[in-house]
């Protein structure tokens, strides 16, 4: 009927299950928030899963900041999709810290400034970082939530808003400089993450770069040995 009346060929793709495709960036997050407030403390054993005493297996807590202009949060699916954690989307709610969270993801963002500002000014979740840190938890921080970590976010121009500076977690001793959303840098990369010093050993990674603007190392001394760099496919 379709094909009569389009005067086209019709097909059609059968619905299929379970294919994990990627969702568009920004959707999903809502529904995953709805689970919020449903959330309560857990008495665990640990965090981290490395019982090593014959209890029981707790899975790996781990919560992902979703403030409000929240980019890329496709990146989460992997670890969403490993059964050995338990991935909590939280908002409004702030946990308890390490070691009831294990691991804490601070996603990338379309406005890294306005959501750095939420984050330290409008609540309490720079408070409970800080905490969590201290405590032995981890941080991970993805794109704008990696710039969020240190020291200060910079955008004279106003790239992404009203020009200013604004005060990072000061956690890592970077300094973040935005750059035009006209023109993004993006490349392939091979990388040794260093994990011990002095004898530099470190795990080779493989991913890409993706940016506008630049975050440097404030004193010289970074944790990513970056080998071959691949050309650049400037976009503008």
């Amino acid at each position: 009927m379709i094909q009569d009346l389009v005067g086209k060929p019709v097909y059609v793709i059968p619905y299929l299950e379970n294919l994990n495709l990627s969702e568009e960036d920004g959707l999903g997050v809502e529904r995953r928030l709805n689970k919020e407030f449903k959330l309560e403390p857990r008495e665990i054993k640990t965090s981290r899963g490395d019982n090593n005493d014959g209890g029981d297996y707790t899975k790996i807590i781990v919560v992902v900041i979703a403030y409000p202009h929240i980019a890329i949060a496709d990146d989460i699916r992997p670890v969403e999709a490993d059964s050995r954690f338990l991935v909590e989307w939280r908002r409004e709610k702030i946990p308890l810290p390490y070691p009831h969270t294990s691991t804490v993801i601070l996603p990338g963002s379309r406005l890294t400034r306005s959501d750095l500002h939420w984050l330290t000014q409008e609540t309490k979740w720079g408070d409970f970082l800080r905490e969590h840190l201290r405590a032995g938890g981890n941080i991970l921080g993805i794109c704008g939530g990696y710039q969020m970590l240190g020291m200060a976010v910079e955008d004279l121009q106003g790239f992404e808003g009203k020009p200013g500076i604004t005060n990072g977690l000061k956690l890592l001793p970077i300094h973040t400089v935005m750059g035009s959303p006209n023109c993004k840098l993006v490349r392939p990369r091979c990388a040794t993450l260093i994990v011990s010093e002095p004898l530099k050993q470190g795990i080779a990674v493989q991913g890409f770069e993706l940016h506008c603007g630049r975050s440097s190392v404030m004193d010289g001394n970074g944790f990513v040995s970056v080998e071959n760099p691949s050309p650049s496919l400037i976009f503008e």
